[in-house]
C-alpha cells in the first residue's frame, strides 16, 4: 500500500521474493502442461509459428484419411480386374474344350495336303498334277464353285461363287488366291456385320478347309473347260485330294451337299459362355469402394496438399462384357463352327490383354497414391515435430529451474527478516 512506508532495504527483498514467486508460478504450470508457450502473451512469434504448423498437420491429416479410402477404392477394382480374368480364362478354356467336340457344321476338308502347293502356280508348272498323264498345266476357264446357303437369312439365300483356274485377275494362280479370293467375294460378305458367309483357310496340316459358318447347307463343284483333252484334271480329287467328309450323290466333279446340324455339346459351351458374359458385367458393377466404382465409369480424384494444388485423377473405364470387346452375339451360331470358336477365343485373348493393361496402369496409379501417403505421413510427423519444438518446454530444465527458484525463494525470505531487523532496533529505543 502506497501508505505503508518500507525500508529500502524491505523494499528491495521483497521485490526480489516477489520475482521469485512469479518464477515459481511460471515453471509450475510448464511442469504441469508440459509446455513453455501456452498462449501468445507467452511468445506471440513462437507460439503462432507453432499453431500454424499444428493446423497444417491437422489438414495433412484429414487428407490422410482420404488418401486411405483412394487406395481402398483402387484396391478393389484391382481385384474385381482379377475376377474378371478368371471368368474369361474359364470361357477360354470352355471353348477349347467346345473345339475338341466334332464340329457338325458344313465344313468340307481337302484330302491332300496342300503345303508345298501354297506357292505353286497353277498356271505355268507342268509338274502341278498327281494324275494326269502327261502332266500339265490348268487351262484359263477352269472353274471352281462354291453354292452355300444361309438358313436364316433368306435374302441371301442359296448362292454360288465362281472361280477360274488361272489367268490374270481374277483368275486364280495359286492355292492361296483361292483362299483370298473367296473370303473377299462380295457375295460371302454380310453387309450388315461384315461377317463372311464361307470362311476358307489353310490348316496346319496343310489342307484347303472350306467352312460354311452360317450354318446352312455348301456344294463344291468342278467345271473344267470345254473341251476337256484326257491329260487335264477333270475332277476336284486331283486338285486337292478326296473332300471329307465324304458325301452321298458326290462325283468326281462335285461334292455332294452337306448340311450343318447341330452339336449339343458346343451349345452347352455357347450357352455357360453368354452365363459367364453376364457374372462379369455383374463382377464390374460390384468392384466398387466408398461410393466409387473405377470400373463401371466413375474416377477417383485423389488430394495431396491441403490447398489441392497437387492431385492424382485416376480415370475409370467400364470393363462389363461388352466394355472388354465381348459380347452375346460371338456365340449367335452356338460355337457350331470352329471359325466361330476362333473368332471367339481370338476376343477372349484380346480382352485379357486389355484387363491386364488396365490393371498395370492401376497397379502404377496405386504404387503413386501409397507413396505419397506415406510421404503425408512423414509430414505430418515433422510437423508436429516443428510445432513442439517451439512451445514445448524442457522438463528436466524447468525442473531444476524449480529447484533453484525453492532455494532462492528461501535465501529471499531469510534475507527480508535480516532486513526487517533494523527497523526492530528502534523500537528497542522506545522500550
Amino acid at each position: 500500500m502506497n501508505d505503508i512506508v518500507l525500508s529500502k532495504g524491505i523494499r528491495s527483498n521483497l521485490l526480489s521474493l516477489q520475482n521469485a514467486s512469479a518464477l515459481q508460478d511460471k515453471t509450475q504450470v510448464r511442469l504441469s502442461t508440459g509446455r513453455k508457450v501456452n498462449s501468445a502473451l507467452d511468445d506471440p512469434l513462437n507460439y503462432f509459428q507453432s499453431e500454424g504448423l499444428s493446423m497444417r498437420g491437422k489438414d495433412l491429416t484429414r487428407l490422410l484419411d482420404n488418401m486411405g479410402l483412394g487406395i481402398k477404392t483402387i484396391e478393389a477394382a484391382d481385384n474385381g480386374l482379377k475376377a474378371i480374368t478368371r471368368m474369361v480364362e474359364q470361357m477360354q478354356a470352355g471353348l477349347r474344350s467346345a473345339l475338341n467336340s466334332n464340329a457338325t457344321n458344313a465344313k468340307l476338308a481337302s484330302g491332300m495336303d496342300l503345303t508345298n502347293r501354297r506357292a505353286v502356280d497353277f498356271g505355268t508348272n507342268p509338274n502341278l498334277l498327281d494324275s494326269a498323264t502327261p502332266p500339265g498345266p490348268l487351262r484359263a476357264g477352269d472353274a471352281l464353285s462354291v453354292t452355300f446357303t444361309v438358313p436364316s437369312n433368306p435374302v441371301v439365300g442359296a448362292t454360288t461363287m465362281s472361280f477360274t483356274f488361272p489367268g490374270a485377275a481374277p483368275g486364280i494362280n495359286t492355292a492361296q488366291d483361292l483362299v483370298a479370293a473367296i473370303n473377299a467375294d462380295p457375295a460371302n460378305n454380310n453387309p450388315a456385320t461384315g461377317e463372311r458367309y464361307v470362311n476358307a483357310s489353310v490348316d496346319a496340316g496343310g489342307r484347303l478347309i472350306i467352312d460354311n459358318t452360317t450354318m446352312g447347307t455348301l456344294r463344291l463343284q468342278w467345271t473344267p473347260a470345254a473341251p476337256t483333252p484326257p491329260a487335264l484334271p477333270t475332277n476336284l480329287n486331283s486338285l486337292f485330294g478326296t473332300f471329307e467328309p465324304p458325301l452321298t450323290g458326290s462325283t468326281p466333279t462335285d461334292t455332294g451337299s452337306i448340311t450343318a446340324a447341330t452339336n449339343q455339346t458346343r451349345a452347352k459351351f455357347a450357352e455357360q459362355y453368354n452365363d459367364i458374359l453376364q457374372q462379369i458385367t455383374f463382377a464390374a458393377r460390384d468392384a466398387g469402394y466408398n461410393g466409387t466404382n473405377l470400373l463401371y465409369g466413375q474416377s477417383l480424384d485423389m488430394i495431396f496438399n491441403e490447398d489441392a494444388t497437387t492431385r492424382m485423377v485416376i480415370r475409370g473405364v467400364v470393363f462389363d462384357s461388352a466394355g472388354i470387346g465381348l459380347s452375346a452375339n460371338d456365340t449367335r451360331r452356338n460355337m457350331q463352327s470352329d471359325t466361330e470358336i476362333n473368332a471367339g477365343l481370338a476376343k477372349l485373348t484380346e480382352a485379357i490383354k486389355i484387363i491386364r493393361a488396365q490393371a498395370a496402369t492401376f497397379g502404377a496409379n496405386n504404387t503413386v497414391a501409397t507413396v505419397r501417403e506415406a510421404f503425408t505421413k512423414e509430414s505430418v510427423k515433422l510437423m508436429k515435430m516443428g510445432a513442439d519444438n517451439l512451445v514445448v518446454a524442457d522438463l528436466n530444465e524447468e525442473g531444476a529451474n524449480l529447484l533453484a527458484l525453492q532455494t532462492r525463494q528461501q535465501l529471499s525470505t531469510q534475507a527480508l527478516s535480516l532486513a526487517s531487523q533494523s527497523d526492530q532496533a528502534i523500537l528497542r529505543l522506545f522500550g
